[in-house]
C-alpha cells in the first residue's frame, strides 16, 4: 500500500522533513517513490508539488494523519483534520502535565487574590485617615551626667 508521510532529513535539532511517497512497509529512512515537497516546522515554510500529490491520492496512495493535517490547512486536499494518535506514555505525560498545570495555575490564582485582598485593605486604611500637619520632630537631649556608680561598673583595661 502506498503512503504519503514525512521523511525527515534535518540535522540535529533543526528538523525539516521531506513529503514522500513510499510504500507503507519500508522503513523510514529507506527509499521512496517520489519527493511531493518539503516541511520545515520551525520557520513554517511549505512548499508542495500539489498536482503530484492529487495524482498519488487518485492512484489510491494513502496520506499519514500529519501529512493529512499539513494538506487540509494548505488547501491541497478537502476535508477535516485527522486527530493523531498518541502511545499511552505520551498520553499519561500530556494528562500529568494537565494535573500540574492546573495545580500552579490555582495556586497563582489564590497568590493573586490574597495580594489584591491585602492591596484593598492597603487603600481603604489610607484613604480613611485624613492627613495630619506635619510636625517637626523633637530632639530630646541627654545630659551627660556621671556618676560614682557609673565609673564603678566600668571595665578597667588591662
Amino acid at each position: 500500500m502506498l503512503m504519503l508521510r514525512f521523511q525527515r532529513i534535518g540535522r540535529r535539532n533543526d528538523p525539516a522533513f521531506r513529503i514522500v511517497a513510499t510504500e507503507k512497509r519500508s522503513k523510514p529512512k529507506s527509499g521512496f517513490l517520489e519527493i511531493l515537497g518539503s516541511y520545515h516546522p520551525k520557520t513554517k515554510d511549505t512548499q508542495l508539488k500539489q498536482e503530484r500529490i492529487l495524482y498519488w491520492l487518485s492512484k489510491g496512495a494513502k496520506a499519514s494523519e500529519t501529512v493529512h493535517n499539513l494538506l487540509v490547512s494548505k488547501g491541497v486536499i478537502q476535508g477535516k483534520k485527522v486527530a493523531i494518535k498518541m502511545n499511552k506514555a505520551v498520553i499519561k505525560d500530556v494528562e500529568v502535565a494537565k494535573e500540574t498545570k492546573d495545580t500552579n495555575a490555582t495556586k497563582e490564582i489564590e497568590a493573586t487574590k490574597e495580594t489584591k485582598e491585602t492591596m484593598d485593605v492597603v487603600k481603604d486604611t489610607n484613604v480613611a485617615k485624613e492627613p495630619e500637619a506635619v510636625k517637626e520632630p523633637e530632639v530630646v537631649k541627654e545630659e551627660a551626667v556621671s556618676t560614682e556608680e557609673e565609673k564603678k561598673e566600668e571595665p578597667v583595661a588591662a
